[in-house]
């Protein structure tokens, strides 16, 4: 064994008020060897860069993950856990420097939460393979104007493809497939 592996397991870490300005200093390397955490608590620590996804994928038993206060965070995937439940709809409010949101195929269920409509810089959005309804909200719709790649394939999605007001004006790749939309807006079906 590595000397730089530890021997022991953790169930519960906690590294609130970490004030660092790099990942190698704010999620210590000895966490990657850590499988059996349920518990993660790593608010305010004004983290800069990607989220560790390393922390998610090596630990499947994960109860509870507290990141709010890291508000310098720009990329955050948490695909493919399962969680059965609604997005936070505060997650706008926790990390509102996001560039890169990747949620797909976690059972996410309810709408697609107006306050996405906040993160101005939101480049990167997949929300695929969820449980999600109702109508894509205008607030999401004007506010995401850095959006070039949305994805919302299979959910039960309702209304119009798109919202009659709406600033996705660089948007270059949409994937909205396996849906339940009831209208195609004119912009949408006009003919050459």
């Amino acid at each position: 064994m590595d000397s730089s592996t530890p021997s022991f397991q953790l169930n519960v870490i906690c590294l609130s008020n970490s004030r660092c300005n790099n990942y190698s200093i704010a999620f210590p390397y000895f966490l990657y060897h850590q499988t059996q955490l349920q518990m993660v608590e790593l608010s305010q620590m004004d983290s800069k860069g990607k989220f560790p996804n390393w922390l998610l994928e090596n630990n499947t038993g994960l109860v509870v993950l507290l990141l709010p206060g890291n508000s310098k965070l720009f990329e955050l995937d948490i695909s493919s856990n399962h969680i059965p439940s609604c997005i936070l709809s505060e997650l706008a409010n926790i990390f509102p420097n996001l560039i890169y949101l990747h949620m797909s195929t976690n059972g996410f269920k309810g709408d697609i939460p107006s306050s996405f409509g906040d993160l101005i810089s939101l480049q990167v959005l997949d929300l695929s393979n969820n449980q999600l309804s109702g109508k894509i909200p205008i607030h999401f719709a004007m506010g995401c104007k850095s959006l070039g790649f949305l994805s919302i394939s299979n959910n039960s999605l309702t209304g119009p493809v798109q919202p009659a007001q709406s600033n996705l004006l660089i948007l270059q790749y949409l994937f909205m497939d396996y849906n339940n939309f009831t209208e195609i807006p004119p912009l949408f079906s006009r003919h050459p």
